[in-house]
């Protein structure tokens, strides 16, 4: 039986690229005599494995003496992971280049060889203000002022003193300014991920005492491009809690120009990149913005070819699954069924190898597509199976806005499916659930009286077309409210129950209604 209290070696060798388990591999022929060790035997057997089982592992190595202080040698293992990880990176990590020369400095400074020490200062601040690492060059301004005090101030002039003490007040300013940035982006980030967009007047208002009227007393300085990108992200976010997704799309288009144009600056952090172009493609579609939309997922389709070429696990990842997450939503706008068989194998086998390292989230979503795409083609219960997995299998924070929309989606399956004592049975539970939320939309009202009159026990379904024509009308009257569009965005009643009345197919209506969207190539 596998041990998951013991798990994170395994993981950590799972995580690595084919580079890093080259690099780990050679390292430790480098510190070790010839032949095989403990580390190389160890770690062979666990790179082979599938799924970690302790049990099964000690019996595959019970010859092995090792064996005998198991945890032990696991943990110096671990350790040599590490080891190796840092010494891969070392050249790579601008932050690490910086960081050994400050430990060069303290070395040159501890032997009194201080004209070599201040020339290592120098340099090094160079690199610091290149790269935007405000924290290393204030440890860098510490050894400046040590190399001052060790002459007690004789060699010093008025000047230099002028200058230091106002180049650490620049410093200190900045690490402010991004303190009070980080300040507004963890309370409005907090309110998204636990609330949603704002659903009431009062919300909006609330959001914008607490964001915006402060966000624009900020003055970024000139030149001070990640704190630029910062302010960027914060207002596109704010903008997207309060349904101004057009300001919120131009904010994203500014950070995607302002992380092309900086190398330097993004560089050792493409997740910002690939988080960036992602949210400007789905703002784009909203928007209806059809070639901004290409434009950036042609850009997120290029980070994905180059990450592929460098061997990095996690970007491929990362890219993969918002990429993934933007063609389903395309095929669920345009219901190009040919281009979903040809695709869901691929998808299917991507969720099952990464299920354990996809973010909650991004896997409700990817299942919740799935379930819409199958529902749409008529697909019932293969839908029923992938909405099952999202209510029962994902451990996301119920508040969310996916998971109430897996809700109503399960509602409408079994409703397909005549499974009417389950819709019954079902209504209360998330009749139950919705109201714990802070508001229940008139949306969400409306679907769920539906659903109550249309299978109790004396609905005649000769008043079936008469009661969708009401339930459309009554929909209708709600889209006119902002707060109540948001569900639409999941699942539009309006066209399922239209499709009913019409006697069509809700894929001929869901593709006429977003026709703009049929030229998008992915």
């Amino acid at each position: 039986m596998a041990n998951k209290y013991s798990s994170h070696l395994f993981e950590l060798i799972k995580s690595l690229t084919k580079a890093e388990k080259r690099y780990f591999k050679l390292f430790v022929a480098r510190h070790t005599s010839s032949g095989p060790n403990n580390a190389q035997i160890l770690f062979e057997h666990m790179e082979s494995m599938d799924d970690y089982d302790e049990e099964a592992l000690l019996e595959k190595l019970k010859s092995h003496a090792f064996t005998n202080k198991f945890s032990i040698t696991k943990a110096r293992l671990y350790d040599t992971i590490l080891k190796s990880l840092d010494a891969f990176y070392a050249e790579k990590s601008k932050e690490q280049l910086i960081r050994n020369e400050i430990h060069y400095v303290e070395i040159l400074f501890n032997k009194s060889l201080y004209k070599q020490c201040q020339k290592r200062i120098l340099s090094a601040k160079k690199q610091a203000i290149k790269y935007n690492k405000n924290h290393l060059f204030a440890e860098l301004l510490l050894w400046e002022k040590k190399l001052i005090e060790k002459d007690n101030y004789q060699k010093v002039t008025s000047k230099q003193i002028e200058v230091l003490t106002f180049t650490e007040q620049d410093v200190l300013n900045n690490v402010s300014l991004n303190s009070k940035l980080w300040e507004f982006k963890a309370i409005l980030f907090r309110h998204l991920n636990k609330i949603g967009r704002a659903r009431t007047t009062e919300q909006v208002e609330s959001l914008k005492a607490d964001i915006e009227n402060k966000l624009h007393t900020l003055i970024i300085p000139e030149g001070k491009i990640r704190m630029k990108y910062l302010f960027n992200h914060i207002l596109s976010a704010y903008c997207f809690a309060i349904y101004d997704d057009k300001e919120s799309l131009k904010s994203v288009i500014k950070n995607v120009t302002l992380i092309e144009e900086n190398p330097n600056e993004f560089g050792e952090e493409p997740n910002i990149l690939i988080s960036t172009l992602t949210n400007g493609v789905y703002l784009a579609m909203k928007n209806k913005e059809v070639e901004n939309a290409q434009a950036l997922y042609n850009k997120l389709k290029i980070l994905y070819s180059k990450a592929e070429e460098e061997g990095s696990q996690d970007v491929v990842l990362k890219v993969k699954s918002s990429l993934i997450s933007l063609e389903l939503l395309l095929i669920k706008l345009t219901c190009d069924f040919n281009k979903f068989e040809k695709i869901s194998p691929t998808i299917y086998e991507f969720i099952s190898e990464n299920k354990k390292n996809l973010n909650e989230s991004r896997l409700a979503f990817l299942y919740y597509n799935i379930a819409h795409i199958l529902f749409i083609q008529d697909k019932f219960s293969k839908a029923l199976k992938w909405i099952n997995s999202l209510l029962n299998d994902i451990d996301i924070d119920q508040s969310q806005e996916v998971y109430s929309s897996a809700e109503i989606l399960n509602l409408f399956i079994h409703f397909e499916l005549d499974n009417k004592d389950l819709v019954r049975y079902t209504l209360k539970s998330t009749k139950r659930f919705l109201k714990t939320r802070n508001k229940l939309f008139e949306y969400e009202t409306l679907v769920l009286n539906f659903m109550q009159k249309t299978t109790s026990y004396n609905f005649d379904n000769y008043e079936l077309d008469e009661v969708l024509s009401q339930f459309i009308s009554d929909l209708k009257k709600v889209t006119s409210d902002t707060f109540e569009n948001i569900p639409f965005e999941y699942f539009n009643c309006i066209l399922w129950a239209e499709s009913k009345v019409k006697k069509q197919k809700l894929s001929l209506l869901t593709r006429e209604k977003n026709e703009e969207f049929m030229s998008f190539n992915i």
